[in-house]
């Protein structure tokens, strides 16, 4: 982090510390880093450290903090259920926030089903892959989705590298229909039969969603 130390308050856009082997010890150290850019900072990149589902749940606090905040990437970290749901909770409230990315974790269906409940109406991009997520959370996922209010905005969702299958698929694929929003879709690495393929081969050819398997 030295390379930021310097810097002017407020002149800090984009933090991004891509592994660094950092863990939740170092995280009082971003605290204080992040606390003097709260109004430049819109990209955060943690991603390939240790920060586990402690120091991400610390972390979480600055979010709330910082109202430019349009990317967050924390992939790769160790988090799980708590952790997904504390970084969802603090993000829930954003004006911003386009893309979250949380893929490479070990977050389950709670974790996804609580991203989905706190959805921000700003996020155009939810990267979920290889996580371990089933059914329950991609049918969680695809009832947000489905509501028409309050509105979402998201047009890319990665949930490659899961574990849904033909429930999940076929509530992803109604919610495609009528989201209106949805226009690409990874689900690459799942469990997918033939009948969920032909679902999904049905939507692309109803909507504009481009699905990826």
């Amino acid at each position: 982090m030295m390379e930021y130390e310097g810097l002017a308050e407020d002149s800090v856009t984009d933090l991004v510390l891509v592994n660094k082997r950092a863990s939740a010890a170092h995280v009082m150290a971003l605290d204080a880093l992040v606390r003097r850019h709260l109004g430049s900072i819109t990209r955060i990149d943690l991603s390939y450290n240790y920060l586990r589902n402690s120091g991400v749940i610390s972390l979480a606090l600055l979010i709330k903090a910082l109202p430019r905040l349009s990317h967050l990437d924390l992939g790769d970290n160790h988090v799980g259920d708590s952790g997904a749901s504390a970084v969802a909770e603090a993000a829930a409230g954003s004006t911003a926030l386009a893309t979250l990315a949380l893929g490479g974790n070990r977050i389950g269906d709670a974790g996804l089903s609580a991203v989905a409940a706190q959805l921000p109406l700003s996020l155009h991009t939810l990267n979920f892959n290889f996580n371990c997520a089933s059914n329950e959370g991609a049918a969680a996922l695809a009832g947000r989705l489905q509501r028409p209010e309050p509105p979402n905005a998201l047009t890319c969702l990665y949930l490659s590298g899961n574990s849904i299958s033909g429930p999940g698929v076929a509530a992803l694929a109604d919610a495609a229909r009528r989201s209106g929003s949805l226009r690409q879709l990874y689900l690459r690495g799942n469990p997918l039969d033939e009948a969920a393929r032909a679902e999904l081969e049905q939507v692309a050819r109803q909507t504009s969603l481009l699905v990826f398997v």
